[in-house]
């Protein structure tokens, strides 16, 4: 909910992004910890070409450029926009937290 939240602000912005497939590359991170203790989003935003391998030279000189710094002010606007209404979305707050418990209580949720 909150994923599909920061999406329709990112492409409230310009930006047309979609939910990435099973089979698409993901690293690890740490964010899954957090995510045992409350609800959490990891958004991507390309800022380089397709197949562009992360921590490489290539993606450094990317995220050096107009494209990257004009993306990451979307995703950081996205965001921010996300959490304003989550703070002002009552509805909304109610909807991402039962999401949370049927998740943490480990039933399946259907969008």
């Amino acid at each position: 909910m909150l994923a599909e939240r920061f999406g329709q602000a990112v492409r409230a912005l310009g930006l047309d992004i979609a939910p990435a497939g099973p089979d698409s590359p993901a690293g690890s991170s740490d964010i899954g910890n957090l995510s045992q203790l409350l609800p959490v989003i990891h958004p991507y935003i390309q800022i380089a070409e397709s197949g562009t391998p992360a921590h490489s030279e290539a993606m450094r000189e990317a995220a050096a450029t107009s494209l990257a710094h004009d993306r990451t002010e979307i995703a950081a606007t996205g965001l921010a926009r996300t959490v304003a209404d989550l703070l002002t979305d009552e509805e909304l707050l109610a909807a991402v937290r039962a999401e949370f418990a049927q998740v943490a209580a480990g039933a399946e949720v259907l969008t």
